[in-house]
């Protein structure tokens, strides 16, 4: 839903629930959703091949998820084994996006700062993150969201498909 967990329990139970009975609904989807996370996940087409493109290109590439951290690795893992330098999801310590904790934290584990950085993403809620972190955005259209509604919102670089993402940043000098 984009904003994580947390959120996507808040809104999912009914007005006025009391805040221990979301606790244990948050509770207990963590304890599902960490033995049952890849279950009906798939990467999109063509991501993977993309991602390998941009390493053999000289790019660092990295994810920031608003899934918990354990579950962010455990995906990467599972679909982008050796794909990815980075990635990062919420902790207790960290917030979810749009806060920029995360970028500011694979930023680092990169060896990276904000000038040699690009936040890719597919929704709102990454167009913020960018904004807040003061990276460049370049939002997707194979995700989440459609053209119309991230243009509202202030998006002006799109791509529609994976392969793009070689072609927009190309070998790196």
């Amino acid at each position: 839903m984009g904003n994580g967990i947390r959120k996507l329990v808040e809104r999912g139970v009914p007005e006025n629930t009391p805040q221990n009975i979301i606790d244990k609904a948050h509770a207990e989807f963590l304890r599902y959703y960490s033995v049952h996370c890849a279950d009906s996940t798939q990467a999109y087409a063509g991501i993977a091949e993309a991602l390998a493109a941009l390493k053999a290109a000289g790019h660092r590439v990295a994810v920031v998820s608003n899934k918990n951290d354990a579950e962010v690795h455990s995906l990467v893992d599972t679909f982008f084994p050796n794909l990815l330098d980075a990635a990062a999801g919420v902790t207790p310590e960290v917030r979810p996006k749009p806060a920029p904790d995360m970028v500011l934290r694979v930023l680092k584990a990169l060896g990276s700062d904000k000038s040699e950085a690009v936040y890719i993403g597919d929704s709102e809620v990454d167009l913020q993150t960018a904004v807040n972190a003061n990276l460049p955005c370049v939002s997707v259209l194979w995700g989440f969201r459609e053209r119309a509604f991230l243009q509202e919102r202030g998006a002006t670089c799109f791509i529609e498909r994976p392969e793009e993402l070689t072609e927009l940043f190309g070998e790196r000098a």
